[in-house]
């Protein structure tokens, strides 16, 4: 997906799912994830659409800097290939993706 921001800067964005595959985990994990507070909410998102008379969410989306940062921090640590992460130990990975996220994002938009 290909957008253009408000400041004129076009961005090509990836969906969860892409963040999902790059991190070797599904999606339904990384739900559990951002609704638990270990990673950031996604930073862009689609519109949200109406089906069948349901406001239904746009879909979470990243951009590949925001990505290649976050494989990078899990691999860091040797997270991409464990099959259960212990967010209690890997605390500090919550605060290093928060910060990430948001300088990446202060980059692409402004």
């Amino acid at each position: 997906q290909v957008k253009t921001l408000p400041n004129g800067t076009v961005l090509e964005l990836f969906s969860a799912g892409s963040l999902g595959l790059a991190l070797n985990r599904p999606l339904v994990t990384l739900r559990l994830w951002e609704r638990k507070g270990y990673i950031p909410r996604a930073p862009y998102r689609l519109k949200s659409i109406i089906v069948k008379g349901v406001k239904k969410p746009g879909w979470r989306m990243y951009s590949k800097a925001i990505i290649e940062a976050t494989v990078a921090s899990f691999e860091s640590r040797g997270l991409i290939d464990v099959p259960r992460i212990d967010w209690n130990r890997h605390h500090d990975l919550s605060i290093e993706l928060m910060e990430t996220w948001k300088t990446i994002h202060d980059q692409e938009t402004n």
